[in-house]
Formats: structure tokens, sequence, C-alpha cells
């Protein structure tokens, strides 16, 4: 569209299959194509009246992509297809067969007669006897690669059973499977469910014992009707004469709501097996019991690239193994080596693959040697001696057929030493030699001494040398995994103890790692201030201290490294406690020892918590408020020093220059652990929430002065409101409110409401806006309601801080629905005289009654509602019922094909039932117009209004219901503009497709095909219009229009040449 040229145009994207929606973010670079192109004048519209040159003009990019599971749980859709393969040995991913000597990925083994055999296993893909007939794009399949491992099977024996599934999309599916089929020997194919259920009769039974079972083709066709689903196809093979076995098929399944294959399943799977490698030239020699057996029970494991485990399997009694079921992508296959076996294929023990679509990936094959030899009954031990050494204790298991004499350990790890690395019968008596084929020696010891520490699990290995004599036998290499151990395995606690040295504990520790590892014990104390005021070692412990008396040093008495075991004979007490923060107090204990580098450093460290008091002791704290705005504080004084002084007075000191304490000295008489109470003590100068801050002193009459730092006090709230929890404040508002009935009027309070509180009461009233009241927490509201009946009354409560500002910014409401027997009209209503059996004219002639609820006409308000007196037209509001007040439900908009005019559709919630329903207009003075009132049907279910006349800018609308007992309803509408309307006939369509809309106008319409690409586009006015299609190839196709208004939908028809 831009002047004297082609714009770019926007790419566009259409979902074919509902069940799906784009998600497409990516973008994708286009590359430019110059295409000539030469535009005449016969190409309309075309308005120039020049006939240009020819221009150069860009191509689109179709670009493609598809979900990771195109199959939707609600229909066929893209997935659909009319035909399903059915043939033995066909890969329908590539349209090819597999190759002899692979997997079928679509037919699986999931029975045998052969004992321990695991099932399911893909099917193999066999090579054709000589003696075989052929089937186009088929392969023979067979139970196991190797016939000599099939079993005559003839029955009542197990059948080698094999399946192959499908599925189907929708119920009362027609289907038909027709099977052209040769077996050797015998077989029968029939259908069966996805429990395993035979659906009957058999298609396809070859019972021949001759050579027509495999060279004449046997062939068999049945219908069946199934439900959506999966469903397999079963085929019971038998070998009756000889090894050679197999089973070819060809064949299809025709029909509807079929599934296409991949949709229906696109896993593949790995396979293999674990055999026994004689010769250990890593590869599977003449497999089968005659040659190199498999292997059973060995771990083999299904890993992601990671290596992390995802499915773990043992192999069966023929070696194989099989994970099935494998969804597309990169996985590694590992074995779990077990001792006494060497892995020869693969070297590293593992295999990574990629898994394609319904492919079988294998044989992946695992080859292991026995090994020459094999350590067995191992155990390693942590050693002190040398320390960070280990024990390592062992038998050797001889798997040669020489007697062992002797045998040494080589190519060590770099930096360790073993002690010993050699041993022979000379030198182990008792313990060697060791006996050819399986013989195993008796315990034997070495030392295994590290480089340095270990700190984490350490793997190491090393050569193990046989001899028989002097000969060597063989050798092999062994691991071994070195744990780390923890030093700290020690342990400090204390307890108390009545001592006149103050506060004073027993502390006992204990050494369970090694004698010659930690060298002193060193107390610290952590808390500042505190000091070690004594402490005693006894004959156990030789103490030092620094000189600060806050860290002390504990050697064994005598020199040497702290022993092993427990040990007591230490005591420490605490001192210098004068503040409140100084409690509690915490004292380390850490376990020095000496690294490489002859450096002392910490090697473990514990931390001891300890409460002890400091000379003064403050308890029995008081506050009060008095009326004057001060506070009277008291509270009790206990002489702790020690050692023990006589006090004669005690001090208070404040440390604020604004707030006294009055009187702050006081004269008492108190020898050590006695107590006396102080007070009371008036303060002034502070606020509410103020934190007083002070130290207490006792002082005797000679000048000994010891104090107590860091009390404090915080000052109460005395009258003033206060905020309450967050939670709190939830409980109150959920307490609710009760009522009780003062006629005319009722009452109300809420049950947790306080004089610091707002409520905010809100009477919901038929015909009338809500009716709002405020009061305070504590009082109670009085209401008088129109009359009796039922009433919603909800309450907002709101804390309010001593600033009188709110407590939190959201406030809580809490509603319920009343019933009363009292209010205004009480003689309003007239029960007797409501009798909804009367016939009222069906006319929308709206009443308003004295209880304040719009009627449709007077008859309704006299005989449905029982009012007594009414005036002409609505009430003033809307009314609407107040424990319900969403009754109008405005569902849809119908624009069908039979219906050209959009319609509103409304209906009543609940119990409610329609009588009328109107679109009503406000006009320029306020008087509200019907644009359509309609009757509604006996049932009033559902009312339809016809939108025309409603403007989507201007004016204000309202849909107004009545329901059973004639009472209005009202509920604002917004007139927005109506989606397009488009019918499009026939559908299928052969030649010719008629397109009505459902307003005249100027419309432009596009045509796709499936793939996105644009076929045609056409230009024309009115509500008619005729495509012809004859030309275009049959398949399914995207109409899309635009109307003058910028609104577009689109719509898909199929296009058949039948």
């Amino acid at each position: 569209n831009n002047p004297g040229g082609f714009g770019q145009r926007d790419a566009l994207l259409s979902v074919l299959n509902p069940e799906f929606e784009s998600d497409c973010t990516q973008d994708y670079p286009v590359d430019p194509i110059p295409l000539n192109l030469v535009i005449t004048a016969a190409q309309a519209p075309f308005t120039s009246p020049v006939i240009p040159t020819p221009l150069a003009l860009q191509t689109a990019v179709n670009i493609d992509w598809q979900t990771t599971s195109p199959c939707s749980t609600g229909g066929c859709g893209e997935c659909a297809t009319d035909q399903i393969i059915l043939n033995t040995g066909y890969d329908p991913v590539n349209g090819t067969t597999y190759p002899a000597g692979t997997y079928d990925g679509l037919w699986s083994l999931v029975e045998s007669p052969d004992a321990g055999i695991t099932v399911p296993r893909p099917a193999y893909v066999v090579a054709a006897n000589t003696a075989w007939a052929n089937q186009t794009n088929t392969g023979w399949i067979s139970a196991y690669p190797q016939s000599n491992l099939n079993s005559n099977n003839p029955k009542p024996n197990a059948p080698y059973g094999f399946r192959r599934c499908f599925c189907i999309c929708d119920d009362d599916s027609d289907i038909t499977i027709s099977l052209n089929a040769l077996a050797d020997n015998n077989v029968e194919i029939y259908l069966e469910d996805d429990l395993g259920n035979d659906i009957p009769p058999t298609i396809v039974s070859i019972t021949s014992t001759g050579t027509s079972a495999f060279q004449t083709v046997t062939s068999g066709t049945m219908s069946y009707t199934l439900n959506a689903g999966t469903y397999c196809l079963r085929a019971d093979l038998r070998n009756l004469s000889g090894v050679a076995m197999g089973l070819n098929i060809q064949g299809a399944i025709t029909g509807e709501n079929l599934v296409e294959t991949l949709c229906c399943t696109n896993a593949g799977g790995i396979t293999g097996a674990k055999f026994h490698d004689l010769d250990c030239n890593g590869k599977w020699d003449n497999p089968g019991p005659n040659g190199e057996p498999g292997i059973p029970n060995w771990q083999i494991v299904l890993c992601d690239t990671l290596g992390n485990p995802l499915d773990t399997v043992l192999t069966d009694a023929f070696g194989y193994y099989t994970f099935p079921n494998v969804a597309p992508g990169v996985y590694m296959v590992k074995e779990i080596n077990q001792s006494g076996w060497a892995p020869s294929t693969p070297p590293t023990g593992a295999y990574t693959v990629v898994v394609d679509p319904l492919q079988i990936v294998g044989p992946l094959d695992f080859g292991n040697c026995r090994s020459c030899g094999d350590f067995v009954e191992e155990e390693v031990n942590f050693s002190c001696d040398p320390l960070g050494s280990y024990e390592y204790t062992f038998q050797l298991q001889n798997h040669t057929g020489d007697l062992v004499t002797s045998f040494v350990l080589n190519n060590l790890p770099a930096g360790y030493t073993f002690t010993p690395q050699y041993f022979s019968q000379w030198t182990n008596p008792a313990e060697l030699p060791i006996a050819a084929n399986g013989g195993i020696s008796g315990p034997l010891s070495i030392t295994i001494t590290p480089p340095a520490p270990i700190t984490v699990p350490t793997e190491i290995c090393f050569d193990v040398v046989l001899f028989s004599g002097a000969n060597e036998c063989c050798h092999f290499t062994h691991c071994i995994t070195l744990e780390p151990i923890d030093p700290c395995q020690v342990e400090v606690t204390a307890t108390a103890i009545d001592s006149d040295e103050g506060c004073c504990y027993d502390i006992t520790v204990t050494n369970d790692y090694c004698d010659n590892f930690f060298t002193v014990l060193v107390t610290e104390i952590l808390t500042p201030g505190v000091v070690f005021s004594s402490y005693n070692g006894g004959s156990t412990w030789d103490v030092t201290e620094d000189n600060l008396n806050h860290r002390l040093s504990w050697a064994p008495a005598g020199g040497g490294n702290i022993p092993t075991g427990t040990f007591g004979d230490m005591t420490i007490c605490l001192g210098g406690i004068m503040s409140q923060t100084q409690k509690p107090q915490y004292v380390a204990f850490h376990w020095m020892s000496v690294n490489a580098a002859g450096e002392e450093y910490i090697a473990c460290s514990d931390t001891l918590e300890f409460n002890c008091e400091g000379c003064v002791i403050v308890s029995e704290e008081n506050i009060v408020c008095n009326e004057d705005g001060t506070y009277s504080y008291s509270m009790t004084v206990t002489n702790n020093s020690n050692p023990a002084h006589f006090v004669s007075n005690v001090v208070l000191e404040v440390y604020s220059t604004t707030i006294a304490f009055t009187p702050n000295v006081f004269n008492v008489a108190l020898n050590g652990g006695q107590s006396a109470p102080i007070g009371p003590i008036t303060i002034t100068g502070g606020n509410p929430g103020d934190v007083v801050w002070f130290k207490t002193l006792i002082l005797d009459t000679d000048g000994w002065c010891c104090h107590l730092d860091s009390l404090s006090i915080t000052l109460p709230d005395c009258g003033g409101c206060a905020c309450p929890p967050f939670e709190e404040y939830v409980q109150n508002v959920n307490a609710g409110f009760t009522f009780a009935e003062d006629c005319p009027e009722v009452n109300f309070t809420a049950v947790a409401g306080t004089e610091c509180d707002l409520v905010e009461w809100e009477f919901l009233l038929p015909g009338q806006p809500p009716v709002t009241v405020q009061g305070k927490g504590d009082e109670t509201v009085s209401f008088t309601f129109p009359g009796a009946g039922g009433y919603g009354v909800c309450m907002t409560l709101i804390p309010i801080n001593e600033d009188g500002k709110r407590c939190f910014d959201e406030a809580i409401r809490y509603c319920e629905d009343i019933i009363v027997t009292c209010g205004q009209n009480v003689d309003c209503i007239d029960q007797n005289q409501i009798d909804l059996t009367v016939v009222c004219p069906a006319v929308f002639d709206p009443v308003c009654g004295c209880d304040g609820v719009t009627y449709s006409n007077a008859c309704a308000a006299e005989n449905w509602g029982g009012v007594t007196s009414w005036t002409s037209g609505p009430c003033p509001q809307g009314p609407n019922d107040p424990n319900n007040p969403n009754v109008i439900n405005l569902p849809n908009l119908d624009e069908t094909a039979q219906e050209i005019r959009p319609n509103l559709h409304v209906d009543l919630t609940g119990k409610h039932r329609i009588r009328f329903a109107g679109l009503m207009r406000s006009n320029a003075d306020g008087v509200w117009e019907a644009i359509d009132i309609e009757n509604a049907d006996f049932d009033g279910s559902d009312v339809k209004l016809n939108l025309e006349g409603t403007d989507p800018v201007q004016g204000q609308y309202e849909v107004w219901a009545t329901d059973a007992k004639g009472r209005l309803y009202r509920t604002p509408y917004t007139a927005g503009p109506r989606p397009l309307s488009l019918n499009l006939y026939p559908n299928p369509v052969r030649d010719e497709l008629t397109l009505r809309f459902g307003s005249e106008g100027r419309y432009s319409v596009e045509l796709y095909n499936a793939n996105g690409s644009r076929m045609l586009t056409r230009s024309f006015d009115g509500f008619n219009a005729t495509l012809s299609v004859d030309q275009l190839p049959d398949g399914v196709y995207i109409l899309r229009a635009m109307d003058d208004q910028g609104r577009i939908t689109q719509q898909r028809f199929v296009k058949t040449a039948r």
C-alpha cells in the first residue's frame, strides 16, 4: 500500500488444529529473493493509468514447526489418518524396512515360553531363511538374534507372543484390518484391547505343519466398531520343527478416527546383552550356551547425559536387557561392574546414544572378562599410627590355574606408601600360598599412608602381580576408596557446682580421635568483660593464662599430647559480670594441633553457654501509671557479691538526661545473698513506649562498689489507643456482630470492637442503594429496615491508633445475612394476599411497591408480591436480591447462521425464573426507554434480546428482568462493537463457495491453504458473495475476512472433488 511501490507485509500465522494456539516468540530472518513481475492494466484492481515497468519483489518464507506431542486429546486434529500400515519390519518414520540384524520399532515380544526371559522386548529383524517367501515392504521378525535360542513350543506351551499397537481418537469408530501372513511354523493373529483382553474373532490362523505356512500367504480381513483408546494386534507364534522361527506380516488398518503412528507413540527403546568374553577380545563370539554365554542378573542402568540414573534393569536368563518406551533424546547406558570381572567392551563400561522416534538402539552389548585375581573380605579403617594412615585388611582370591606363592603391589599412587608391598609364602606362611582356580588366602594387612590428610572420599588404584614361584602368573588392577576421617570426635560438658568462688563449673572433656593429635585445650571467654575469676586443673592439667584472665591453656600434666579417653579435674569460675548484656556468657573450647609446618592451629572448636549472675540481681520488677502522667517503678535487689560484701546503699543511675528517677538512692542492710525491695521510684520525663536504660549499684561502708549495667524498662501506654497485631485484628473482625430487635429498630454491636475502633455498618436494602452508618467499636448502632424479611448487613472494623490514624492500610469487611420481623413497612405485605396461581397479564407495565420493589405490573405486585399499595413506574433505584446481588447473567451473543442479527442471551442464576426481560436505554431526561422487551418462555430459563439500536459509543444501557413473582432486577450493559458475522456454505464444497455476512458493507477476503500459503484475495460490497474454488486442490482451507471497520473473522472449509 505504499505509493509508488509495494510495502512489506507482516507474516500471517494460521493454526489449523483448534486444540492448539500459537506461542511463537522467535524472530526468523528472511533473505530477500528478487523476482520480476509485470503488472498489466487487466490485473484489477489497478488505479494507475501508467503501466509500470518490471518491479523487484520479495518472497515470503514458510516456517514449519510442531508440538512435542502433536496429537491432541480432544480429537484426532492434525493426527488424523485413514490408514495405518502394520507390516512387520517396516519403519513408518523413514518409509523403509528395518535392516536384518536390527530391531523392529513397533512390533515387540510380550510373551515367551522360555523361563527367565524378560518381556516386553523389541522383536528382532532376522535375515530371511532361504526357504521363506518374502512380501513387499516387510521384514521377518523373531524372538532372538540367535536362532539356536528358540524353543519348540507346540500347544499347550506358551507361545512367542508379538504385539503391535495403534490408537483411535473417537468412539464408535468403524475400522477394517486386512492381513497377509507367513509364519514358521504356526501363528494366530487377533485383536486385543490395551488391557490384553481378546476381541474376537481371529483374523488369521496358520496351522499347517508343511512349507506352505512360510511359502504361501494366508490372508484375513475383519471389521470392528471401536471406542477411543489404544488397541493391539497380537500374533502368537509357535515353533514346531527345528530352530528356524519367524513371522512376516503385510497388512493395514483402514477406517475413521485413526491416529497417525507418531501421534499414538513416538517412543523408541534400547536393548542389548551382557556376555562372558571368554577370550577377552571385546567381541561376542558364537553367542549362546555353546559359545560365549550371556550373564544373567547383571545391573544395567539408563542415565541422562549427566550420569543421573533414570532406570535400572537386570539381565535375564540369556543375558539380555531392554529399556522399552524410551522418549527420543540423548542417553547414557552403563553397567554396574562386579567384583572379579573386568570390562572388555566397551572399555569404559558405558555407551552414549541418541534415541530417535520409533527407533530401537542396539544391540548395546557389555562384555566382561574374569579377572585373574580379586580382593575379598576387604576392610579399610583409619589408623592413628602413624597419624592419618589407614589399615587395609583383605583376602586375595586366585582365579588362575597356577598356585600363587607370592604377590606384589606395584604402581602405587604418587606420594603413598604401602607397608608391606610384598607378600610371600615365606614371609606369610599362614596365609599363603593360594590354591588355583578360586583359592583364597588368609587375612592379610597393609598400612597405607597418604601424602596428606584425606579430606574427601579418595579412590586409589594399584597393580597386583601374582607369582607362582619365580614366574609371573598374571596381573590386574584393583581400586579402593579412602574415606575422610573427622578429627573432631571430641566432646566438652559442664556441670554447675556450689562454690565459694562464685559461678563455677566442673568441665569434662572426651577425646575419641587419636592420642597423638591434640596438643592442648584452650578455653576462651567470648563475652566482653567476663573473666576467669578462678580455675583449677588438679593433678591432670597444667594451666597457663594470659594477662587478661580471659584465655586459659590446658596441657596434660607431665607433658605430651592429649590422650584418648574422658578426663575431668578441670574447674572454671566466671566473674566480671556487671551488665545485662553479659548474660548469658559464652566460652569457646579450642582443641589445638600442629600442622606439617610445625604451626599450632585450631583443629576443632565448641562453644558452651553459661548463665552466671553478676554481683547484683534485679528481680520482681513492676511499673504502673500515675494519674499525673508519671510512672511508679519498683524492684527487688539481691546482694550477689563474691566474695561477699555487706551492702549499705543501692543507687540507680539513669543514662538519659531527660528522664529522672526519684528517689534514686536507697539505704539497705544486706549481707551476701540477702534481698531488699526498692521503690516506689517515680519516673518523670518519659513518654509511652520509651525504653529507659539505667544501672544498679551496691556499695558498702568502706567505698567498695559493684554495679549491674544495661538494665532497661519500657514505659507503658496508660490511656491512648494502641494498634493490635494484624492476626488479632483479623480475629476481631471474624468475631462478627450481634443484633437484637427493638421494633421498629434493630440494634447492632461488634463482638470484638473497642473504643479505639471505628466501625462502618452497611445495610443492603432491596430497591435502594446500601445505607452506611458509622460508629465506635464499643457502641450499639440502631437501624430501621423497610419491613420484615431478609437483608444483608456488612461490618467494617477499623482500628485507630493514639494519633487518630488507621492502624492498617487494609480494612477487613465481615458480612452476614439476617432475617428481621419488624420495620417501617410491616403492614406493606399481606401474606394472605399472595396467590401465585393467579394468571397475571403478560404485559410489562412496571409499578413500585410500598416495599421498595419494582414489579412487572400491578397484578404481579398485588397477587405475587402481596403488596398492599404501589405507584406507577419502576422504583427510583435498581433493586437486587441482597442475598444474591449478581442475579442477571449475560452469557453470550448468539450469532448463529440462522439469526443474522446478534441476540443477547439473558438468564437468572439459582432459583430465579424469568417472566420478562428487556434491554433499556436512558434518554436525555434520564427516563428509561425500552429497546426490546420480551416475554419469557414458560420455563423462564432463557430470553434473547435484539441489540439493534444500541450505540457502542454513546448511551447508557441496562438489562431488566423479572422473576417468577414479578420482581424486577437490573444490571448495566455495555454496548460494544459486535463481532463480524460470517456464514460459509456448502461445507464441504466442490465448485462454488457462498459467503453470507450479517450486514451490508465492504469486505476483503483472503484464502490460505493448510500450509499457510495465500491462494487468492478478493474484495466486494454487499452482504453476499461467491468464490469459485473448483480449480483448488482438495484439502483444508482457511478463509479470512475483514470489513471496513477492521473487524476480522476466519473460518475453515473443506474442498473436495466429490
